[in-house]
């Protein structure tokens, strides 16, 4: 979403492709002046935007959740599908 980049606070969402389709979202100039952000994923689902957002060639184009850093510190806060574990491992 290109509004993301946008460098107020917040912007309008119309259209959007997941539920609901009409509401605000914070920008990425917004999420980074938090010293932290604490970025939660659950579920088989995600494992794939987890894996390509730790990546070490991650972009924004990528994986949208690159753009959401905090000023000291981001941290990922994931169950052991999202992060790619099958059932059982540790």
């Amino acid at each position: 979403m290109p509004q993301l980049r946008e460098t107020g606070a917040v912007v309008p969402v119309r259209d959007a492709p997941k539920p609901p389709p009409t509401r605000i979202s914070l920008t990425y100039a917004s999420i980074g002046a938090a010293r932290e952000v604490w970025l939660l994923a659950a579920g088989e689902s995600k494992a794939d935007a987890v894996r390509h957002a730790l990546a070490p060639d991650a972009t924004p184009e990528k994986a949208p959740v690159v753009g959401a850093r905090g000023r000291e510190r981001t941290l990922f806060l994931v169950d052991h599908a999202a992060a790619g574990e099958k059932p059982g491992f540790r």
